[in-house]
């Protein structure tokens, strides 16, 4: 099998997929020898096509991709914003002073939660996992809430005044310790 046999089998085989040469092109390049100037024109159209071919399908799965990651970020984002709800909460119930007590208690960076507050979508990467874990365990907010924003907004069994005295024996404890 000569060279050009195996790239007119090629074009021939993509033939399908592709509409690369008209009809009237494939009859005459099944029916007479052709010459190397037309092989060389219909592979070079041939590769072009592919070319463009492949070009659209890199697109697209880009932009799939780009939907994928704008669905798992609105997802971080809603999480975030869920965040900060629970903090304005928990504030609004008198569980704690504010945003400055969150920071202090677990040696977060305030300028850092302040410019993620403002601009979730912007700095969600900033965002940590175990910052809900903290709300979740020492103020006994509701996980599915905070992760997926439904239920009640306190675990079952608490109410504000319940968490409210919890935090003030342990601020209680720490400073007599």
């Amino acid at each position: 099998m000569k060279l050009t046999d195996f790239r007119i089998d090629y074009l021939l085989e993509y033939e399908k997929y592709l509409p690369v040469l008209t009809p009237s092109e494939v009859d005459g390049l099944l029916a007479s020898r052709p010459s190397l100037a037309q092989l060389q024109d219909w592979s070079q159209r041939f590769n072009n096509h592919r070319a463009r071919l492949e070009s659209v399908f890199s697109r697209a799965y880009q932009n799939r991709k780009i939907m994928e990651d704008k669905n798992l970020m609105s997802a971080d984002v809603d999480i975030v914003v869920r965040f900060f709800s629970a903090i304005d909460r928990l504030k609004a119930d008198g569980c704690i002073g504010g945003l400055k007590t969150i920071t202090d208690r677990y040696g977060l960076n305030r300028w850092n939660i302040m410019s993620l507050r403002d601009e979730p979508a912007e700095y969600y990467g900033r965002f940590r996992p175990s910052w809900v874990q903290f709300l979740v365990r020492d103020y006994h907010i509701n996980p599915y809430w905070l992760l997926l924003g439904s239920g009640e907004f306190y675990a079952t069994g608490f109410t504000p005044e319940i968490v409210k005295n919890l935090n003030k024996n342990c601020t209680r404890k720490k400073q007599s310790a």
